[in-house]
């Protein structure tokens, strides 16, 4: 089996499901709702992959940015992700970029 990829450092942007966290906590740590984001994406990232785009995201985005795992990559699928972004020119230049 390969080896995990994913690092802590990556769930600094993963958007997770608010209903499950106390709503102040919710305002201490800017956690946000998916639906308060102005453009979301989906896209599928081979095995490996998204510790490389997350690394984009950090570089290229001009204005906050989430994502959330819908089904994680193995060695012999894509993983289904989504992203979520302020900015309308990020989300397009995301899915030219990854999608």
């Amino acid at each position: 089996m390969p080896e995990c990829q994913f690092k802590m450092s990556n769930m600094i942007n993963m958007l997770i499901d608010p209903l499950e966290l106390p709503q102040d906590f919710l305002k201490k740590t800017g956690y946000r709702y998916a639906d308060s984001f102005l453009c979301h994406v989906n896209c599928l990232l081979p095995y490996g992959q998204l510790d490389v785009a997350l690394t984009w995201c950090r570089a290229e985005c001009s204005s906050e940015w989430r994502w959330k795992m819908k089904e994680s990559a193995s060695d012999i699928k894509s993983g289904h992700y989504e992203f979520y972004f302020d900015s309308e020119l990020d989300a397009v230049a995301f899915s030219l970029r990854w999608s």
